[in-house]
């Protein structure tokens, strides 16, 4: 499979899992007295999948720190992480508002 479609996948399930997560903190904040609003939730996949392919791409330039070669540091890959995120918060955004 083609390496930026792989980094778009996980970008997606990194996204939708953040959002998830960000959703449920929400539903059970309010039986402790506090509450989330829901339009907090528009960046979250966006931010979720950036800092997975941040935190992807800096392993792969420490790896390379330490064997030399192992991987490449492609700033793109960061960009094929993250926009799926961001497409996700597009559409949340559209449906909260």
């Amino acid at each position: 499979m083609n390496d930026k479609l792989l980094h778009a996948i996980a970008g997606a399930l990194t996204a939708l899992f953040a959002a998830l997560a960000y959703a449920l903190i929400a539903l059970a904040l309010p039986a402790l007295g506090f509450e989330l609003p829901i339009a907090g939730l528009i960046p979250v996949p966006f931010i979720g999948a950036l800092f997975a392919g941040l935190v992807k791409e800096a392993a792969d330039w420490l790896d390379n720190r330490t064997a030399p070669g192992t991987h490449t540091v492609d700033p793109w890959d960061v960009v094929a992480t993250a926009a799926p995120g961001l497409v996700i918060s597009v559409v949340v955004a559209l449906a909260v508002h």
